[in-house]
């Protein structure tokens, strides 16, 4: 499991509706929830509600049991050179997001803490939850191209 729920208090499409499908369908679902995050951390009277955060968390299990356990952190990337170099591609923009999704978390999470921003619990956990679903899209996409983990070596 990529995710713990601590803090967690837990209609467009659902991911749950999407579950399977195509990654462009499941990337639309999430952008569609990403808008309404955005538009609370705007100020809007808009929220994540906790049916979003466990479709989510829905997908990434689903993801979860088509891998190997994971065994340790990972060093991002892979080459995107050579056979599935798409695929490859794909997964280190994937990381990049990832990366990008964990900045903004803290940041929310910042902002929580300054007292300059109010977020419902459904949108701070559905923000948690979007690394962890890049993550396992990342490692699912490489595990399928034959591209292997790499922990770090802490050097």
């Amino acid at each position: 499991m990529w995710y713990t729920r601590k803090g967690d208090k837990g209609d467009t499409k659902t991911l749950r509706e999407v579950r399977g499908a195509p990654l462009p369908a499941l990337f639309h679902v999430v952008q569609e929830n990403l808008f309404t995050a955005q538009a609370e951390i705007a100020g809007a009277d808009k929220r994540i509600g906790s049916e979003k955060v466990k479709d989510i968390e829905t997908v990434i299990a689903g993801i979860e049991k088509k891998l190997p356990p994971v065994k340790s952190f990972c060093i991002p990337g892979g080459s995107t050179k050579g056979k599935y170099s798409t695929a490859r591609e794909l997964a280190a923009l994937l990381d990049i997001a990832r990366a990008i999704s964990r900045r903004a978390e803290r940041r929310v999470i910042a902002g929580i803490e300054k007292k300059e921003l109010k977020i419902s619990a459904g949108t701070l956990a559905y923000l948690n939850r979007l690394s962890s679903l890049l993550y396992a899209l990342v490692r699912f996409l490489n595990h399928n191209v034959g591209v292997p983990e790499a922990a770090p070596s802490y050097k």
